[in-house]
Formats: structure tokens, C-alpha cells, sequence
């Protein structure tokens, strides 16, 4: 077995899954300025709103970038959230019954399914877990604590600017 062609072929697959992740998870923001966001808001706040959307992103982007890196807390996360992500798709269809398929509903199963596919790469895919495992056994313990720093800093600028919009 050739271990960095593996190697490789994991890290463009993880990279890819990743990308796709994020695109998902970006799609309500698309949502949003697709909408009428320019008759909301007045022409000289706009940059702000759309600063305030990206950086809505930033936690999204450095649990996936942590994930990228081999972090357990960031797999921790991830499971976490397709968890409850389909506890909600359950309770949203089981409640809603045909009135819950609406465009907010189908994102909000794009993206547990975004994040489904990833797990299960990680945890059965061979050359993705060979490459996430590399990764990991590669990990400082300084690596963790700049990963919940960034997280930290991310959320709170994703709720300061949440506020503000």
C-alpha cells in the first residue's frame, strides 16, 4: 500500500467534502441576498450586512478547518450536530407534516446531508480516514488550544454582527 498516494487521494477528497460543506452551509446567506436585501436595507448599510452574513460563516468555516486539521473536538461537532440536525428534520416533518416543505427545509437537509456524507467519509472512507488519522497523529497540543481560541473569537463575531444586522 502506497501510503502518500493515499494520503493524497484522502486529502482531496476531505478537502472537497469540506468545500462542499461550507457551500451548503453558505446557501441560506445566498438565500438572503438573493431576497429583496437591497429594498430592506439602504444603500450605505449594505457593505455592513454583507460583512455581517460572511462573518455569520466564520464559526461554520473554523470547525471545518479544525476538522481539515484532525481535531477530535471539531469530529465531536460534527457529530453533534448531525445529531440534533436530525432530530430537527424529524420533528419539522413529523409536525409540519406537507406544510413543512418549504426552501428552509430542504437547505436545512442539504446540509444534514452535507455533513452525513462527511462523517461517513471520515469514519469509512479508506483513503479519508487514513489521511484524517495521519492528520491527527501529526497534532500538537497547541494546535487545540489556537483551534477553541479561533472558535471562540468566531462565535463572537458572528454574534456581534449578528446583533448589529
Amino acid at each position: 500500500m502506497n501510503y502518500n498516494e493515499t494520503e493524497r487521494r484522502g486529502r482531496r477528497l476531505m478537502l472537497l467534502l469540506l468545500g462542499l460543506n461550507l457551500l451548503l452551509r453558505a446557501m441560506p446567506v445566498v438565500n438572503v441576498l438573493r431576497s429583496s436585501l437591497r429594498d430592506t436595507y439602504p444603500a450605505g448599510t449594505l457593505p455592513l450586512v454583507y460583512a455581517g452574513l460572511a462573518v455569520g460563516l466564520l464559526p461554520t468555516a473554523v470547525e471545518l478547518w479544525a476538522l481539515y486539521r484532525g481535531s477530535w473536538p471539531a469530529l465531536a461537532l460534527l457529530c453533534i450536530s448531525v445529531f440534533i440536525g436530525a432530530g430537527d428534520v424529524v420533528g419539522l416533518f413529523q409536525f409540519g407534516g406537507a406544510a413543512a416543505m418549504s426552501s428552509y427545509a430542504m437547505l436545512s437537509l442539504m446540509v444534514l446531508l452535507g455533513r452525513g456524507v462527511l462523517l461517513a467519509a471520515i469514519f469509512r472512507q479508506e483513503e479519508v480516514n487514513c489521511w484524517w488519522n495521519l492528520q491527527r497523529l501529526r497534532r500538537k497540543r497547541w494546535h487545540l488550544v489556537l483551534e477553541i481560541v479561533l472558535y471562540v473569537l468566531a462565535s463572537a463575531a458572528s454574534g456581534w454582527f449578528g446583533h448589529l444586522a
